[in-house]
């Protein structure tokens, strides 16, 4: 794709808008159509078809086409799109470019504050409106709190909700007003046009309550940056599930809440969903018909607040309220569910996972005796061991660390330590199953580790099955001394938190260039200079030492979207493995990987220091 030509005019994004927002403003200023703009700043080829996921993220050229063309910096575009909130929400997540959207997010449809619309009064804003929002395609964001009213998820002329396929309805239609409606009128060729901003667009019943005003900033603040990553994705994780098991479970839990007012929307909005015949849905849609949020920010309220009022039940509550409710379930193996119960497993707390833990087996007994047996279960190259295991799941890393793996006494010599990768993400894996219920594949998700190393052509896998193993003969007791060595650990690592909390951290180029110059002091002869792969190495090895993971996952400094290049060929990679083990001939590599450590010791203590909760 050829370098765009930057735009005439350009505009500075608003407060939480979002790229099809800044696409509508910018177009409107422009006097062309969103899809247009989208086609002259590098995002797409051509202007009809600019797809729903780039409101996810942007690949690394397009995300570098779209700052030069509009004259922003990279940080102020990724600032436009939902990929920013993965590290607090789950579903932000979950979402990979080009497929699915999942319940969590509202890929094909988008809520709205009429009053935000109509802008601040700015002169910018009276021209060209106020921000369609990021956060109006959350499916938990049902409020405006700066204008205290329910958002709306249709028009109030044509009664359609805001739907697409693709980032923006009528992309290719120009001269309308971003706070125009631009879906098509039924019958009809023509678009709507209603303004969404005016007085008659407001919301007039249900009126938003005080306490479901205060559960929606509670939310909302959960995104806040400030708030640390791995209690905000474990919370959002417990109200999907909780959420699911009253849409599951409904009318059951419709006492729960003090707004009865809005169970009469959610009661509709359930009701209406049973009643369609399941041979005229989708498959996506056949498979979430539980844990999909209802359009209607009301009826979405309405299951929020009881589903939180639940997560705050005092003592055993919760364990005691899922007992009922589940008696009225299906079993977790029903299609309806969705990613459910994998969400449990891998993304909820530890306190949810034991409350539901302990309401399961009164009305589930095959499926609590089948997970059971998962659980005793390990490969048949491995005999069972003993099973007082004191670690939990989030003390095991990604990457096994070079103690860990020596306590197994499987690797004779220097060479095959070297040449361990392939097990050690077995052992991993291994050792997150020998305390959970979760399946190989959902131990992966857990680790971070990406569905490619599992899937595709076998030869290409880099997560090899059990069966590859077959050459170590004492796995069983090597899987006995790794689990003594763990259990013993006084102050156990929560590497799950350092993941979240580290995922897209990178070294910037001035603590890189100042770690250089210290190496060159001592060693004026040096060759070594701040280039491209010397960057790349010394961010990749920190951010493996902050996060337990692979080096080779390490996000770029220049795209922390896309990971290093450590393909065979690749001078990164060999730059890595020569700070990872830089031999006694190598002065100048022995110092790096010293000062190296020793930038990562103090990224993790100034982050100790604000979250207090991240083990050493």
């Amino acid at each position: 794709m050829s370098r765009p030509v930057p735009l005439p005019r350009s505009l500075v994004p608003l407060a939480g808008e979002s790229l099809s927002g800044f696409l509508l403003r910018l177009g409107h200023r422009l006097d062309q159509s969103p899809g247009e703009i989208a086609r002259r700043t590098g995002i797409c080829r051509r202007s009809h078809q600019v797809p729903a996921s780039h409101m996810l993220m942007l690949e690394a050229e397009q995300l570098s086409s779209f700052a030069a063309a509009t004259r922003l910096s990279q940080a102020q575009v990724e600032e436009l799109l939902l990929r920013r909130l993965a590290r607090h929400y789950p579903p932000a997540a979950q979402m990979r470019p080009r497929g699915v959207f999942p319940p969590g997010l509202l890929g094909t449809s988008t809520r709205f504050c009429p009053r935000c619309l109509a802008g601040d009064q700015s002169e910018i804003q009276r021209r060209h409106g106020g921000p369609w929002q990021t956060s109006w395609r959350l499916a938990v964001v049902f409020a405006c709190p700066e204008h205290q009213i329910f958002l709306r998820h249709d028009c109030s002329a044509c009664q359609q909700p805001l739907l697409s396929r693709r980032l923006l309805p009528a992309l290719t239609a120009s001269g309308l007003h971003p706070a125009q409606c631009r879906s098509q009128l039924p019958g009809q060729g023509d678009l709507c046009g209603n303004r969404l901003d005016r007085p008659d667009s407001l919301p007039t019943a249900p009126v938003l309550s005080g306490h479901l005003l205060l559960l929606q900033r509670r939310i909302l603040s959960l995104l806040d940056p400030a708030q640390p990553a791995e209690h905000a994705y474990t919370a959002f994780a417990d109200l999907q599930f909780i959420a699911a098991v009253v849409s599951a479970t409904w009318p059951a839990a419709s006492t729960i809440t003090a707004e009865p007012g809005l169970v009469a929307h959610l009661d509709e909005h359930i009701e209406r969903e049973r009643k369609r015949d399941p041979r005229t849905l989708t498959h996506i849609d056949r498979s979430n018909r539980w844990a999909t949020i209802p359009d209607s920010p009301s009826a979405t309220a309405a299951l929020l607040d009881i589903s939180s009022r639940l997560l705050g039940l005092p003592g055993n509550g919760l364990s005691h309220a899922l007992t009922a409710l589940l008696e009225r379930a299906l079993p977790p193996s029903t299609p309806g569910w969705g990613k459910t119960w994998s969400i449990l497993r891998t993304d909820a707390s530890t306190n949810l996972k034991a409350q539901v833990r302990d309401a399961l087996p009164a009305h589930f007994p095959g499926q609590a005796a089948a997970a059971s047996t998962r659980r005793r279960s390990l490969p048949p190259l491995i005999p069972l061991f003993a099973r007082d295991c004191s670690y939990q799941p989030e003390h095991i890393p990604q990457w096994l660390p070079d103690e860990w793996f020596t306590a197994m006494d499987v690797a004779p010599s220097a060479l095959s330590m070297a040449q361990s990768h392939i097990f050690r993400r077995f052992a991993a894996l291994q050792m997150i199953k020998n305390v959970t219920d979760m399946t190989t594949e959902q131990a992966a998700h857990y680790l971070g580790i990406p569905d490619t190393w599992h899937q595709g052509p076998r030869r290409l896998r880099r997560l090899q099955p059990p069966e590859s193993h077959r050459h170590r003969i004492n796995l069983g007791t090597a899987f006995e001394r790794l689990t003594e060595q763990v259990s013993r650990l006084a102050k156990p690592v929560d590497y799950r938190s350092r993941r979240l909390h580290f995922a897209a951290w990178t070294l910037p180029p001035a603590d890189c260039e100042a770690i250089v110059q210290q190496i060159k002091e001592p060693l004026p002869k040096t060759r070594f200079r701040l280039d491209t792969r010397l960057h790349d190495a010394a961010s990749a090895f920190i951010w493996a030492y902050l996060t337990g993971n692979e080096f080779s996952l390490a996000p770029s400094p220049r795209n922390p979207r896309a990971v290093i290049d450590t393909s065979r060929n690749s001078p990164v990679l060999s730059a890595v493995r020569m700070i990872r083990s830089p031999g006694a001939a190598k002065t100048g590599y022995q110092l790096l990987q010293s000062l190296l450590t020793e930038h990562a010791e103090m990224v993790l203590t100034a982050h100790e220091a604000t979250s207090p909760g991240l083990a050493r």
